[in-house]
């Protein structure tokens, strides 16, 4: 196990499960087995051999993070700071910061036969001098696949354009159209400017009704609302009425969101004007 936490890059426990499927234990042994000490002797076996935190945006990719260790197939598409990744966008446009694009082949594929693609960025597990990892899924036997995962900069336009100018022209090289029939983000403003400009008129962009429901509360917080969104019961349900207007016949919305808070007195009803005018102007 130790040997092959230190060569291979799969999970530590897909590792621990594969390696007691090999040997014959007892199911009474391995109940005995301390796991979590296991774990950080595995764990400790990886770490000696990964390559050590870069000071900064400007480094070079250590090559078991640009080929899959099972086949040794290509895993990193693009690298915006390596000159042996070549890409002349038409539009001229360049991205803000470094850039590095994860996809195989395969993943490739399955991006351009998915009808409705998932994109979402997370900013917490990013790693230092990047601002988040952004992950694009597709459509898979009814199941969300990751076929691309990158690294960017910040949340500019020009930075999702850029990434998406790649996955086009990946595109032309297998012969192929990016071109889905819907695809669902987050709020992020300057994904779904990017999308817009990019892609086709065919391409319905929806929102994620998660993202929706918190970007609503983050700004009932920014309000000050959250002592009266948790104890007082009208509030709460006004506030969760406005979520629920985006699961409703886009014909009812406008008559549905005037009839939010009649049920409140003044001083309630002034208390939420605010959020009501910030979900109105949205």
């Amino acid at each position: 196990m130790r040997q092959r936490a230190e060569r291979e890059l799969s999970s530590l426990q897909e590792i621990a499960e594969q390696e007691y499927k090999n040997v014959c234990v007892s199911l009474m042994h391995l109940m005995s087995l301390f796991f979590s000490f296991l774990g950080r002797g595995l764990s400790q076996c990886r770490q000696k051999k990964l390559p050590s935190i870069p000071n900064s945006s400007s480094f070079i990719v250590p090559d078991i993070y640009t080929i899959y260790y099972l086949d040794r197939d290509r895993l990193l598409l693009h690298d915006s700071e390596n000159p042996s990744f070549q890409f002349n966008s038409s539009d001229n446009i360049q991205p803000s910061g470094r850039i590095l694009i994860w996809s195989s082949d395969i993943q490739l594929h399955l991006l351009f036969n998915s009808e409705r693609l998932h994109m979402d960025g997370t900013f917490s597990s990013s790693p230092a001098h990047f601002d988040q990892v952004f992950i694009i899924q597709a459509i898979h036997h009814g199941s969300c696949v990751p076929v691309v995962h990158s690294l960017l900069p910040d949340r500019k336009t020009s930075n999702y354009l850029y990434l998406f100018n790649i996955l086009f022209d990946q595109a032309k090289k297998f012969n192929k159209k990016l071109d889905p029939v819907h695809i669902m983000t987050d709020f992020e403003p300057g994904l779904t400017k990017a999308i817009l400009i990019q892609f086709s008129e065919k391409t319905i962009q929806k929102g994620c009704f998660f993202h929706f429901c918190q970007s609503i509360y983050r700004h009932v917080q920014s309000l000050g609302l959250s002592s009266s969104y948790m104890n007082n019961l009208m509030i709460r349900n006004v506030i969760k009425q406005a979520m629920a207007l985006a699961l409703v016949p886009p014909s009812h919305v406008q008559v549905l969101f005037n009839e939010l808070g009649q049920e409140l007195n003044d001083d309630e009803r002034e208390e939420i004007s605010g959020l009501l005018q910030y979900f109105n102007s949205h």
